[in-house]
């Protein structure tokens, strides 16, 4: 096993300590050839508490093992920063996480890239219902919607997550500057709802998965998707080293999770039953989540990329970034765009197919 493919200093990477919060370890069960002569011994993979990482049906399914032929370990991690600091550690291969940490990741020489989309136009801001005037209700005025939230406070996840940059940027569109005219909190865990039940919250940003409970009790999803902000919300990111010694390989696991990223637009219901016992959820509280917004489109587009190199001023105003990562440095798309082909608009819509029901299930 060769070096790292850049150096970095692990003393310059965010703080906190390593926990393996849950893990699921699938033997390799041979089957469908990688079609390559080379491949690593194994395959660790980490996703987080979302049933839209698509890493947790694969672990529910085990369909990676049946399709790659190797050993691969899942493990359930906290935040993108916790994922970060794993691969930092050369813990990881492969990973599904959102941008903002990932661009801190590689901007610190963590030897990662983002070679696929997993989920798109997934963040809203909620408020109470009756509060404040959606997007809609407001003719579609997304600058008027924010400026709702003067003087207010807007919860985020934690500081350095894609929540807490995408709520910075998109309130600085409407000339509103955190600490003068609205106040972030940042949070962690799922502690959003009960904040705002307990009225320290007027609103917050959140993935579209918490999105879909907060509105089944009550709340309002008032800047939504793309309204909020028009990019990839989730990203399917893969150790250096592995695309440099098994590009291949790469190809072959980026169709297995092609498949997976059709058969949860196609069939999300049963994504939704396969995968809550992984995340120990309720079948119908993953239903809920799944449903709320099925956009799995494994191949970005050029407005969605755009719109995630947007966040950089941002993430350097909040002292995340010291460099400029950009779209070359930061991506290689090369082997989704071969695999899947090229971008098109994502709907959220795939027709039932047999065969996949039959590929990702084994059933």
């Amino acid at each position: 096993m060769r070096g790292e493919a850049a150096p970095w200093d692990r003393r310059r990477f965010l703080g906190g300590g390593l926990a393996l919060t849950g893990g699921l370890l699938l033997q390799g069960c041979g089957g469908e050839s990688r079609g390559t002569g080379a491949g690593p011994e194994r395959l660790r993979v980490a996703y987080q508490s979302a049933l839209a990482h698509r890493g947790i049906l694969l672990a529910a399914t085990g369909y990676a093992q049946r399709a790659l032929g190797v050993p691969v370990t899942f493990t359930l991690q906290a935040s993108g920063p916790a994922i970060s600091q794993m691969f930092a550690q050369g813990q990881l291969d492969v990973a599904y996480m959102g941008p903002v940490p990932a661009l801190i990741a590689i901007d610190k020489g963590v030897p990662i890239r983002m070679v696929a989309a997993n989920h798109w136009y997934g963040y809203s801001v909620v408020g109470r219902k009756g509060e404040v005037k959606t997007v809609a209700e407001l003719g579609g005025d997304r600058i008027a919607a924010a400026r709702q939230f003067q003087g207010k406070t807007i919860g985020a996840f934690a500081k350095g997550s894609s929540q807490d940059i995408i709520c910075r940027w998109f309130f600085a569109q409407a000339g509103m500057r955190e600490g003068r005219d609205y106040t972030i909190r940042n949070y962690q865990g799922p502690d959003a709802i009960n904040l705002m039940r307990a009225g320290a919250l007027d609103g917050f940003v959140e993935y579209f998965e918490n999105v879909a409970i907060a509105v089944r009790e009550g709340y309002d999803a008032v800047i939504r998707g793309e309204d909020l902000w028009p990019g990839i919300d989730n990203f399917v990111v893969v150790r250096q080293e592995l695309l440099e010694r098994y590009p291949a390989f790469v190809d072959a696991y980026l169709r297995v999770d092609a498949d997976v990223a059709r058969f949860a637009t196609a069939y999300p219901k049963d994504y939704a039953r396969l995968a809550a016992p992984v995340l120990k959820v309720t079948e119908a509280d993953a239903v809920t989540r799944i449903t709320f917004d099925t956009r799995f489109c494994p191949s970005p587009d050029d407005a969605s990329l755009a719109a995630v190199f947007e966040l950089v001023p941002a993430m350097k105003a909040a002292g995340y970034l010291t460099g400029e990562p950009t779209q070359e440095r930061a991506m290689d798309l090369s082997h989704v765009r071969r695999v899947v082909g090229p971008a098109r608009p994502c709907d959220g819509k795939a027709a039932p197919d047999a065969s996949l029901y039959h590929r990702v299930t084994g059933r």
